[in-house]
């Protein structure tokens, strides 16, 4: 496992750091970004080998507020 500061030092396609992005973005303009403790990214975009269809795999730990997601 690696720690990643910024989706820049990712090698991934742009459109989907943009995903990413936004989605975390969505989370900040509905004021729910100040309950998530970790934003963990998985799968094909974690390991670089992200491929056309690929999907985008996030999994935030909150303080215990679940059900708003």
């Amino acid at each position: 496992m690696r720690i990643i500061e910024s989706l820049d030092s990712l090698n991934i396609p742009n459109k989907y750091k943009r995903y990413i992005t936004q989605y975390l973005s969505n989370l900040k303009e509905n004021r729910l970004f100040h309950h998530v403790n970790k934003v963990i990214l998985f799968g094909s975009c974690a390991r670089e080998t992200v491929k056309d269809y690929s999907d985008i795999d996030i999994f935030l730990i909150t303080n215990g507020l679940s059900t708003l997601f």
